[in-house]
């Protein structure tokens, strides 16, 4: 993607169009975030979102089978792929590749003038930390070019009407759900539980709540549903 997001390692293969009639420039990628971040917390989300019932993925499809060979060695790759033409689905990512979240595809353009990446349509969820789905979720991406440091946007709705949101910039990491216990699970974490000291940077990451204002713009700016 070209765009380092510091304590966010993103991995992204796919493919690349160029229309050059408008001059756009539109993606259609895998794309994974690795981050430090509570895994009791990753759990409560993992738990809320399967009791959704969220519509399944086609993984069985040349354009997203071809993406593995990308970001894995090849037996791995060879071995997911068999997987998933032979039930339409995986079991999990190999430890090679594990990441916080991992969107199977995700449908990205490029706003030059913005000097950032927004996804359209819906998102294809692959898995949360160590649990898969390979579901369709409502949502938005947005990833920013910015000379006070690139951000990362990602909101996610459920069919049952809850909701996730992830904002990073300046090495922190903001993040709140509709779902009250969560949040509340977020602040009772004690803060040198929520820090990261990256040993090569020394750069200190850290990860919070979300005041609802920073999610009511980010909803209203892309009219995404209520703002509850």
């Amino acid at each position: 993607l070209g765009v380092k997001l510091g304590h966010v390692i993103t991995t992204a293969a796919g493919t690349v169009d160029y229309n050059s009639d408008k001059e756009e420039v539109s993606l259609k990628t895998c794309l994974g975030f690795k981050f430090y971040f509570s895994e009791q917390l990753l759990k409560m989300i993992n738990k809320h979102y399967s009791n959704s019932v969220q519509r399944p993925s086609n993984l069985n499809n040349e354009h997203f089978l071809r993406t593995f060979p990308l970001i894995l060695p090849e037996d791995e790759a060879n071995k997911i792929v068999t997987e998933i033409k032979e039930n339409s689905t995986y079991d999990a990512l190999p430890d090679t590749i594990k990441q916080t979240l991992f969107f199977n595809q995700v449908k990205l353009k490029w706003n030059a003038k913005k000097k950032a990446y927004y996804s359209y349509g819906e998102l294809e969820l692959g898995s949360i930390f160590n649990t898969t789905h390979n579901s369709i979720v409502k949502g938005k991406i947005e990833i920013r070019k910015s000379r006070r440091g690139n951000r990362m946007y990602l909101y996610m709705e459920l069919e049952d009407g809850n909701w996730f949101y992830f904002e990073y910039q300046n090495q922190v990491m903001f993040m709140r759900s509709s779902i009250h216990e969560i949040n509340i699970a977020m602040e009772e974490i004690k803060e040198d539980k929520r820090r990261f000291k990256h040993p090569e940077t020394k750069l200190t990451y850290l990860y919070l709540l979300a005041p609802m204002s920073k999610v009511t713009r980010f909803k209203k700016l892309h009219e995404l549903g209520n703002n509850n």
